[in-house]
């Protein structure tokens, strides 16, 4: 127990005094343990001891325990006993609302820029945030580039909207960090209490159903969360479970695009692309194939199928024209090389048959590593092609 100095409080008892020292803080900020042992023949001794260093050092500890040492924000354990408080006074009518975020194309800062620039950024981003609630609201740093609020008091949505609103276009905003011109931006989702959920877990799931949604609708933006987003996560469950099934089934095709040389008048080679025929949605081709299969987090699997497939369909074909196989980015964190040359090995295809079609996107967001692994791939004799050059999010550099 801390007592300030000056403050009326009721006498403590002889057995409080004795089983357990009452703290007391001074003006000067020192703070005294104050104790009392009996005596044998009556009366007793009063303990006055300085234990100012001892206090400092126990609270610091516990700061660090419930706070980021990186940025000092709330880290995820106070954000869940806050979470748990603000349940608790919303059973006498205090209403709260809370926000998940993500930061986006963070990764690509990291990656290009290096992680003290990184670091440098989650600060500001961190100050940014901290400007943008009010007294009594909650910013805590989740992990890594995720964020959650409690914004207290919300009494309507339109307070939470002017929130969110203000977030997104005060984190959005360029940075200047070291030299460096930084451009990101944020993706917001929300949920109501007691409106959406009345329970932790599920606010957070809700949250992080928004946080979905907003991220999924083109980034930069905010969403709140809506009962049909369950009805949206049951769907892609379905598909998900449906399309791991195919693929256990071997019941994708492969379809094939002619690449044409029009100096000779003549079919140079096929680029190759999956499709799947679903009982209900009808044939997903392409680019539509690997979007949901992106979205449910089948991507690489998909892709991989591909690459063996055509591999094998071409090594039966008569003509050596050349293969054009599309790899997706969460291939390059698996075993991609060794799947070529498992591939090139099964088939008995030339290696210089096989072109890797490569976006540049995948460069911006990882180069250091794709480079090491393409220069691996051209030392097989596989070639290296690359599209969507200059599109969306790339850079020349």
């Amino acid at each position: 127990m801390l007592q300030q100095a000056g403050e009326t409080m009721p006498a403590p008892s002889a057995e409080a005094l004795t089983a357990t020292p009452l703290m007391i803080e001074l003006a000067d900020a020192r703070v005294i343990a104050v104790s009392r042992q009996p005596l044998k023949g009556g009366g007793w001794v009063a303990l006055h001891e300085d234990v100012t260093e001892r206090h400092r050092q126990e609270q610091e500890i516990i700061h660090l325990a419930r706070h980021e040492p990186l940025i000092n924000l709330a880290n995820r354990t106070l954000f869940k006993e806050q979470l748990q408080q603000a349940l608790q006074r919303m059973a006498r009518g205090q209403g709260f609302a809370v926000l998940c975020l993500d930061l986006d194309r963070f990764k690509a800062v990291n990656d290009n820029r290096g992680h003290p620039i990184g670091d440098a950024l989650l600060k500001r981003v961190s100050e940014r945030l901290l400007s943008c609630v009010r007294q009594g609201d909650l910013v805590a740093r989740l992990g890594g580039d995720e964020f959650a609020i409690i914004q207290a008091s919300a009494r309507d949505p339109n307070q939470t909207e002017s929130l969110a609103r203000r977030i997104v276009e005060t984190v959005s905003r360029p940075y200047a960090i070291d030299g460096h011109s930084i451009e990101i931006s944020t993706s917001v989702g929300i949920t109501l209490a007691p409106r959406d959920a009345i329970e932790a877990e599920l606010l957070m799931r809700n949250a992080d159903l928004a946080l979905y949604r907003s991220k999924a609708g083109g980034r930069n933006r905010f969403a709140f969360y809506g009962a049909q987003m369950n009805h949206a996560v049951e769907g892609g469950r379905t598909l998900e479970s449906d399309l791991r099934r195919a693929l256990d089934n071997d019941q994708l095709e492969i379809g094939y695009q002619p690449i044409v040389a029009l100096e000779q008048n003549r079919i140079a080679g096929f680029a190759a692309l999956a499709q799947w025929t679903h009982p209900s949605r009808g044939v997903l081709a392409g680019e539509d194939l690997m979007r949901l299969a992106e979205q449910i987090g089948l991507a690489a699997e998909v892709a991989d199928w591909t690459l063996r497939r055509a591999l094998a369909q071409a090594a039966q074909g008569s003509q050596p024209i050349k293969l054009a196989v599309n790899i997706v980015p969460s291939q390059l964190r698996r075993s991609l090389f060794d799947l070529v040359l498992q591939g090139l090995a099964a088939s008995k295809l030339p290696a210089d048959r096989l072109k890797l079609e490569i976006a540049e996107a995948i460069l911006v967001q990882d180069n250091q590593n794709a480079l090491a692994l393409l220069h691996q791939l051209r030392q097989l004799g596989v070639h290296i092609v690359m599209n969507d050059f200059a599109r969306g999010y790339g850079s020349l550099s």
